[in-house]
């Protein structure tokens, strides 16, 4: 500041002004050297709950490795961090806020980062098609519409992928239904799924729908960002029923006395990020309400003939053949109605019954077919089925 005075005594003012802005140009830029940056480059203020994401504090164009001071709204965070990564590896709406970085007398920009509710990805599923087919989500003690655009239907038009929004508060249940059939009163929907928003970093994952008697139910206890289980604990009605390094709990032939309040803890560290990484012990979910009902029938695939039955099922109408097929993790729906089907491609196969007016039996067991072994057995079962009759093969 004293030579931009002592100049404008002695020099033209034009000249004095044109040396006194230089300066402050090379002030400006010895403090804006580091540069704060996100990755990925998600937009700052549009991260969701459960991205993992790194702030990196650069010079020039390199990161720096040693003498970095991170504040996030001007408060130091820990000493132990003093590189140029500030890594999150499971991102929460308590990670909201202003981040700067520091590395001696140079400081980088602030960068506000924003953390929006969690995104959820759900698939509807239509046998008949999704042809008038809309959804709807609560939001407050109001309800919203939510169109199924035909673009992104799949699976010749009986699936689509919802990308559902939660809240950091509160929660949102999403049901779908079929907006133009008749009679009103008896319109198709689909199940009611119910999202809420959570900063625990430990879930325990249940069926959104009631069991159904007899099934096997499983129960897993999941960390946000994937990190290594080392320890789960499972609890019904605040007891104890499993304890141990498995981080699914089964329970097989389910029945009523199975229904109740679960919740787990779990013992993680995130190895995949830093093998050293610190342990995290007995952190604990919120809770899950698990309710169990009777169900529809059963339906029972054969796997030898591929025959579909439902001995429980009263006046049974079409059936359903559904197959995944080898190599492949999407389900595609047969045209093929029958009680047997002909097909025998390789891959995955499961049945149910349609039950008028409205009812449809369970899926049944999964039968797996493989390749042309499985066609020469066929054919030898076929063969062997003819010649007993003294049919002509």
């Amino acid at each position: 500041l004293s030579l931009s005075l002592t100049l404008s005594l002695s020099l033209p003012l034009s000249l004095s002004l044109s040396l006194s802005l230089s300066l402050s140009l090379s002030i400006s830029l010895s403090l804006s050297l580091s540069l704060l940056s996100l990755f990925p480059g998600f937009p700052p203020q549009r991260l969701y709950v459960g991205d993992e994401v790194t702030l990196r504090c650069k010079d020039g164009g390199s990161i720096l490795t040693s003498d970095v001071k991170w504040k996030k709204g001007g408060v130091q965070l820990s000493d132990s961090i003093n590189n140029g990564k500030l890594e999150i590896p499971v991102v929460t709406p308590l990670d909201s806020g202003t981040y700067t970085c520091e590395s001696g007398s140079k400081k980088s920009k602030d960068m506000e980062i924003r953390v929006l509710g969690g995104a959820v990805l759900m698939e509807l599923y239509v046998e008949e098609g999704l042809k008038d087919w809309w959804c709807r989500y609560t939001e407050g003690d109001g309800e919203n519409w939510l169109p199924l655009l035909p673009d992104k239907w799949t699976n010749s038009n009986r699936s689509v992928v919802i990308h559902a929004e939660v809240g950091q508060e509160g929660s949102r249940i999403f049901w779908c239904m079929n907006i133009k059939a008749t009679p009103k009163e008896q319109r198709p929907r689909s199940n009611a799924v119910k999202l809420t928003a959570t900063e625990k970093m430990v879930m325990l994952q249940i069926s959104q729908r009631p069991a159904w008697s007899g099934e096997t139910v499983s129960l897993s206890c999941d960390v946000w960002g994937g990190a290594h289980v080392e320890n789960a604990v499972f609890y019904q009605d605040g007891k104890e029923v499993q304890k141990g390094s498995k981080d699914t709990y089964d329970i097989p032939n389910i029945a009523k006395d199975s229904e109740g309040e679960y919740t787990c803890k779990a013992t993680y560290k995130f190895t995949h990020i830093n093998p050293a990484a610190a342990e995290r012990s007995n952190m604990p979910s919120d809770q899950q309400v698990l309710r169990v009902i009777d169900g529809p029938p059963l339906a029972h695939l054969d796997c030898n003939t591929l025959t579909c039955e439902c001995q429980k099922c009263s006046n049974p109408g079409s059936y359903r053949w559904h197959h995944i097929p080898q190599g492949q993790t999407r389900t595609v729906v047969l045209e093929e109605s029958g009680y047997y089907i002909s097909s025998r491609r390789a891959g995955k196969y499961t049945c149910s019954v349609k039950i008028p007016p409205n009812g449809q039996s369970r899926h049944s067991n999964e039968c797996i077919l493989k390749g042309k072994h499985t066609l020469s057995y066929y054919l030898f079962i076929l063969n062997m089925y003819f010649t007993h009759f003294h049919l002509p093969v």
